[in-house]
């Protein structure tokens, strides 16, 4: 955008996102003569403008612009501040200047200059000024509400030092300065705010974030980086290294860098509510993230844990670029594996402790023109609203370099993507998703099938064969979310094994002297031996000691030249029916189904076993699901030890030997069911 024909010529650094959707980046144009300048633009998605450029002119500066400074350009990361009036902060020296940067805050078209070198720093001693402005610190909320860093000189002691500033731009309020007491520290203890390693974050409640260095009595490397949050003349102390980190195991606490031995800082972001999220590393040497309001920070990831959304034994190696919105959720890129390695992914951490996976490098993206192509490296989230928009700001498979916009609020499909049936056998699928979904939806269903909007339970018997792509989704109080296919393959009908039955013929005719009576001698009896034996039948029929008993002697049985009787049936009990499957964490679940017979309820234990399997590659969490004919959950699994029915399922010797493993004892009524097992 912006006048004469151009081209974004490299990469678009560093982008930023507002809650309202505005994006701001910068990018080396090609002016089309071969030579570029930068130039920064903003706005929304598809109505980008020109926000300033070298040569552009700014109210009150002493001439034309001659360079940019953005947060990309000095702080490697660092994204760019807008806010939702789609105002912007960024540096920028002036032909016939000083030569030191100067702040400016404004939209296209609206510019102004918020602070610059060589003025009076506020709340210091007369003659302390701005030396040098830290654009890549910046932070902007609404009313261009600033926050920096800047090193400062002071002319009276020719002194350089560094400090931090909050406000607004004609009235700026000094925060810390390196020399002063550190707030929440002992006497004798001072701020060292390398300006380099300082990023205040600043809130809508106008509460600043910042972590930084410490000096004096007391200190040593293991307990000289510190967090502080709070507004000028009123900041706490949140954390400091040796202090007990919170969601770990008592004793491990805020510790150094391994392999160097050197305190990192706090890297901390804020919210309007004044909750926070920082990263740090722990004393065992692994790199963790935290998140929530001051007095209940929760643990949202830890450097070895497994990586959710991606295959078994991928691991989390460390976190960056932080993100919170105002619902307290938590975008970050996770180093996947080594904490050296370039392969990383993009996560949202929610309030309710749920980890939901965004992308990957190597991860395909559809372009508007239908190109498909994979993200590279650089891979960065670089902006996260309150919507749960995440800006990724990427290279491609093709060398180029793009910005795009992902919705993690919204609910996205988790359950398997491939699922089969049979003509008229009950048939029961259950959509799950992420980020609370209220409804659901599945479309392109085979006949026969219907689905529960609010469970997501799919669920009937299938009356035609083939194979149906069928789009599901799910909806919350956000919106809802993308449609994902999934493939319903209905076979035909099973073909039964055949049941011997006797034919009309080999029936027992009990002639007319037979016919029941009182008299035990009366009683007819099929079978043509002496001893006597209940009545044919498919389930279990009353045992003989319930009911009268037939005489042998006076039970009239047919000829032996009739047709061969029925072998009578003994009523007995089921002990045990196994079934063993590969099963996985996404599509690869094993659907069992089971029939209990007769007239009365039964009692069953249905359990999934895994680890205690003698084998190798086992599930290591298999969560077990019973449904009804309907398709409806009856009953659901994780770790048998959580079973409201504990102690019955130990006494009738069926517990598993594995706390992950699962078992369920129910009494069903007669009809069938079916077992669900998959893996978290």
């Amino acid at each position: 955008p912006g006048p004469g024909s151009k081209i974004y010529r490299e990469g678009f650094y560093p982008p930023g996102l507002s809650d309202s959707s505005h994006v701001v980046f910068w990018d080396p144009r090609d002016d089309g003569t071969g030579s570029s300048a930068i130039a920064l633009y903003s706005g929304l998605p598809g109505s980008i403008a020109l926000l300033a450029e070298k040569g552009g002119i700014v109210p009150g500066a002493p001439g034309p612009i001659s360079y940019l400074y953005t947060a990309g350009l000095n702080i490697a990361n660092s994204p760019m501040p807008i806010n939702d009036a789609n105002r912007t902060a960024f540096g920028a020296t002036f032909e016939g200047g000083s030569g030191g940067p100067s702040i400016l805050v404004g939209a296209p078209g609206s510019i102004s200059i918020a602070a610059e070198s060589g003025m009076q720093a506020p709340g210091l001693p007369s003659g302390v000024t701005f030396y040098s402005l830290y654009t890549g610190t910046l932070s902007l909320k609404s009313e261009d509400r600033l926050a920096f860093a800047a090193t400062l000189f002071d002319n009276s002691t020719q002194a350089y030092t560094q400090g931090l500033f909050a406000g607004l731009p004609n009235s700026l309020a000094f925060l810390a300065r390196t020399g002063d007491p550190a707030a929440g520290t002992d006497p004798g203890v001072f701020y060292d705010l390398e300006s380099s390693s300082v990023f205040p974050s600043l809130s809508e409640s106008r509460t600043v974030a910042f972590g930084g260095y410490l000096t004096g009595l007391g200190v040593r490397d293991s307990n000289s980086n510190a967090l502080w949050v709070g507004v000028p003349g009123a900041l706490e102390l949140v954390a400091r290294g040796d202090m007990q980190a919170p969601g770990v195991e008592p004793g491990v606490t805020y510790g150094l860098w391994p392999g160097y031995d050197f305190p990192l800082p706090f890297y901390a972001v804020i919210n309007s509510s004044g909750e926070i999220a920082f990263t740090q590393y722990l004393s065992t040497e692994e790199h963790a993230l935290w998140a929530g309001p001051l007095d209940n920070l929760r643990l949202v990831a830890r450097q070895g844990q497994s990586a959710p959304g991606l295959a078994p034994g991928e691991t989390l190696g460390g976190f960056g670029n932080l993100y919170i919105n105002e619902t307290g959720s938590v975008a970050f890129q996770a180093v996947i594996g080594d904490v050296h390695n370039l392969d990383s992914a993009i996560y949202v951490g929610n309030p309710d402790g749920e980890l939901v996976y965004v992308t990957r490098v190597s991860e395909p993206v559809t372009l508007d023109n239908g190109q498909i192509l994979f993200f590279s490296f650089p891979f960065f989230p670089d902006g996260f609203n309150s919507k749960g928009q995440v800006l990724i700001h990427a290279s491609l498979s093709d060398g180029s370099d793009g910005l795009f916009l992902a919705d993690t609020a919204v609910p996205v499909v988790t359950s398997a993507t491939t699922t089969s049936g049979a003509i008229g056998v009950p048939f029961s699928y259950q959509i799950t998703a992420t980020n609370s979904p209220t409804s659901f939806s599945a479309t392109g269903r085979p006949p026969g099938l219907n689905i529960n909007g609010t469970t997501g339970l799919i669920s009937g018997t299938p009356t035609v064969i083939g194979t149906f792509d069928t789009a599901i989704s799910a909806t919350n109080s956000v919106g809802q979310g993308p449609a994902t296919t999934l493939m319903i393959t209905v076979a035909p009908a099973p073909t039964p094994t055949p049941t011997p039955s006797p034919s009309p013929s080999a029936s027992p005719s009990p002639s007319p002297s037979a016919s029941p009576s009182p008299s035990p001698s009366a009683s007819p009896s099929p079978s043509p031996s002496a001893s006597p034996s209940p009545s044919p039948s498919v389930s279990p029929s009353p045992s003989p000691s319930a009911s009268p008993s037939p005489s042998p002697s006076a039970s009239p049985s047919p000829s032996p030249s009739a047709s061969p009787s029925p072998t009578p049936f003994f009523p007995v009990q089921l002990a045990n029916i196994s079934t063993r499957l590969s099963v996985g964490t996404d599509d690869s679940v094993l659907i069992g189904g089971f029939i209990v017979a007769g007239m009365q309820s039964k009692a069953v234990i249905i359990r999934a076993i895994g680890p205690s399997l003698p084998l190798g590659g086992v599930l290591s969490d298999p969560i077990l699901e019973i449904h009804d004919s309907t398709g409806a959950t009856i009953a659901t699994n994780d770790n048998w030890q959580e079973s409201a029915n504990k102690q019955a399922i130990i006494d009738a010797g069926f517990a598993p030997t594995n706390d992950n493993e699962s078992a369920i004892l129910l009494t069903l009524n007669p009809g069938p069911y079916t077992a669900i097992v998959r893996g978290v």
